[in-house]
């Protein structure tokens, strides 16, 4: 439930923080979304282990606690004594969740927000948007009301801007708007690897004279082409040895964690 829930929590909005107007599944790559999920799990989990481990200590205790109703207390303590030893974990999990699930909620979220903190995600997506969105700024060929209409004829669609940043930069609107563009092939690819895509399909550098022969122009045409196909397989051979050397991490993962279990569970 953890895991599912790991970065779906609100955006906070901040304009000195494009980061924050997305959420983190969309500036992470596949796998760093899955490090930092099972991460901020072990906290609460390594709670409920032990609260399992004593289940029925913690039902006499989450029977006696204020919060319950009186009349409702005999109802649940007939109920509890027919259910077996082994499913009192469960009980106690929708229990918890039905009494303090705005508490639990609460406690998750810091969690998440402090992984995330820890692990540099915002700032790694503020600057590596700042720097593609400085990069096509800067060059002086490409003002910033030609970049938006490049990228929404390429989209075929308008860009959305945040009301919070319609006073703000044109670096930070355009890294707002770049960072929208290209959030959805970030899972995929990587933030960067997604930037770069978008940059190199719809800005081309100038060259160094505007006068070619047709020949010349034709040459140009293939070498792009020959170019953007190797480029293509050379991601393509990124991705699959990105999934070969990756192919070892959940079963390892997996195993570390039940070992340490069954070390606490022991202990």
């Amino acid at each position: 439930m953890q895991y599912r829930a790991f970065g779906a929590s609100g955006k906070t909005r901040s304009p000195n923080s494009i980061a924050s107007f997305f959420h983190v599944n969309e500036i992470v790559d596949k796998w760093q979304r899955s490090v930092l999920a099972i991460l901020a799990s072990i906290p609460l989990t390594f709670v409920f282990l032990i609260i399992a481990y004593r289940a029925d200590v913690f039902m006499d205790a989450l029977l006696t606690s204020p919060e319950m109703d009186s009349v409702s207390i005999p109802v649940i303590k007939r109920l509890v004594e027919h259910i077996p030893e082994f499913a009192l974990p469960i009980v106690i999990l929708v229990l918890l969740f039905l009494l303090f699930g705005a508490q639990i909620k609460f406690l998750y979220h810091r969690i998440e927000t402090g992984i995330i903190y820890m692990a540099g995600v915002t700032q790694r997506t503020n600057s590596i948007a700042g720097e593609f969105s400085a990069r096509l700024l800067d060059d002086g060929q490409h003002p910033y009301e030609h970049i938006i209409q490049v990228l929404e004829d390429s989209r075929k669609k308008k860009l959305p801007l945040a009301e919070e940043l319609e006073d703000a930069p044109l670096q930070s609107k355009l890294s707002f708007q770049l960072l929208h563009m290209v959030k959805s092939n970030v899972q995929q690819n990587g933030l960067r690897g997604a930037f770069n895509l978008v940059i190199n399909d719809n800005f081309q550098k100038p060259t160094a004279s505007d006068e070619y022969s047709e020949t010349t122009a034709l040459q140009q045409t293939e070498r792009s082409s020959l170019e953007r196909q190797v480029a293509q397989e050379g991601m393509v051979n990124s991705t699959v040895s990105r999934v070969a050397n990756q192919s070892w991490f959940h079963p390892t993962a997996s195993t570390m964690m039940f070992i340490v279990v069954c070390a606490l569970y022991v202990g």
